[in-house]
């Protein structure tokens, strides 16, 4: 018989004002908690003065210094990608739906929607550069490709992205 079922066993043992009894009486401190210290200060560490303190042991000799029992969070990159196939909850509307707003707060609100369909309805000046392709030959393969001319410089050294992913692997 585990703990648990001899403490139930004992329990119904007992009528409903014996245990009211006992609840009551543990909930009013005894006179042993009354005469307890709130709280002490330990002379040690009143003593000890900060920015005296020592290296950690094991600094420097190729060991790691524990920080303060802290653990590991996990990887701070993101394992997989989001799905956005299903429509998702938009988390912001939620709570402007739950949120109580001023009548100021919603005046400024609605000042802020309005510029913000006025940006969205301005259209966006066309663009007067042109590109600039340049024909260019790859110096390992000979493949001829037009790329930007921004990012060839210098003609004769170029190499086109796949003769340069082979050079690494």
């Amino acid at each position: 018989m585990t703990k648990k079922e001899k403490l139930k066993e004992l329990l119904r043992g007992l009528t409903k004002e014996e245990l009211l009894e006992m609840l009551l009486e543990d909930e009013e401190p005894s006179a042993e908690d009354k005469e307890l210290p709130v709280h002490t200060i330990d002379q040690e560490k009143k003593k000890r003065r900060r920015g005296k303190g020592k290296r950690k042991r094991g600094a420097g000799k190729g060991e790691p210094v524990s920080h303060g029992g802290r653990t590991s969070k996990g990887k701070s990159c993101r394992t997989s990608s989001i799905n956005t196939t299903n429509n998702r909850k938009n988390k912001f509307e939620d709570f402007m739906e739950s949120a109580s707003l001023t009548s100021s707060e919603k005046q400024e609100l609605e000042a802020a929607s309005e510029a913000d369909k006025a940006a969205k309805t301005q259209k966006r000046t066309p663009r007067t550069r042109s590109s600039g392709l340049t024909e260019v030959e790859c110096r390992v393969c000979g493949d001829v490709q037009d790329v930007s001319s921004a990012t060839v410089f210098d003609i004769s050294r170029w190499k086109c992205n796949e003769c340069s992913a082979n050079a690494c692997g």
